[in-house]
């Protein structure tokens, strides 16, 4: 599968009227390795070919990276995941106050393989916040999805007026309850009655997947 690194590279390449051989000089590789960059791997493993690569092509990591709809940095690769793949990116999810959601058209957020093949139509979402730090914290990557039914004390992650959150969903007699699950007292239970909101309600998936900011590099 290719990748938006994949495509940007050879069009920089091929822009530029450099052969691989040409371009493998000027970064310090071998040509088998633009090759790859150009039909398979998802970036470069060492951060001075990136370098290298920007810097003679004018462009950002992030541009280089992820093509031109990519403007914002993941923290990308996932630390000890050789075998990667991507899932589209939903947004900011708030895990605490409520703010105007971030979000990427066309943006595509690297995962390890394995967790893509358990959840082929999960999305990814950016934690804000801290209403759930018993879970994950502000910056975390996590995977929803919506194939799942959720069951209580799930951790979701809904649209509430058109905001994404972050919450642990509970059910009950004609009552729905989005709770915290965080360290601090200082955020409150969101409860739906049945037939007594008028607040937009949509579940976009159950988390299945994260990974700590701090193992992103």
């Amino acid at each position: 599968m290719t990748t938006p690194f994949n495509t940007k590279l050879r069009e920089l390449r091929k822009n530029a009227g450099l052969t691989q051989e040409e371009l493998a000089e000027i970064v310090g590789a071998s040509t088998p390795s633009i090759s790859d960059w150009e039909n398979s791997l998802p970036r470069p493993r060492l951060q001075k070919h990136i370098d290298a690569l920007c810097s003679y092509f004018g462009v950002s990591e992030n541009e280089l990276l992820y093509g031109d709809t990519r403007n914002l940095s993941f923290g990308l690769p996932i630390v000890g995941s050789s075998d990667s793949a991507y899932l589209p990116y939903l947004g900011h999810a708030h895990a605490g106050e409520f703010d105007d959601p971030l979000t990427i058209d066309g943006a595509m957020v690297e995962v390890p393989k394995s967790v893509a093949d358990a959840h082929p139509h999960g999305r990814v979402v950016i934690i804000d916040g801290h209403c759930v730090d018993r879970v994950a914290n502000p910056g975390d990557l996590a995977v929803v999805d919506p194939m799942i039914e959720p069951q209580n004390g799930s951790m979701v992650c809904a649209r509430l007026n058109g905001e994404l959150i972050l919450r642990r969903m509970f059910r009950g007699n004609k009552v729905l309850m989005l709770s915290p699950d965080s360290y601090s007292d200082e955020f409150e239970d969101i409860i739906f009655r049945e037939g007594e909101d008028d607040r937009e309600l949509d579940l976009e998936g159950v988390m299945v997947w994260h990974q700590a900011a701090r193992e992103l590099v």
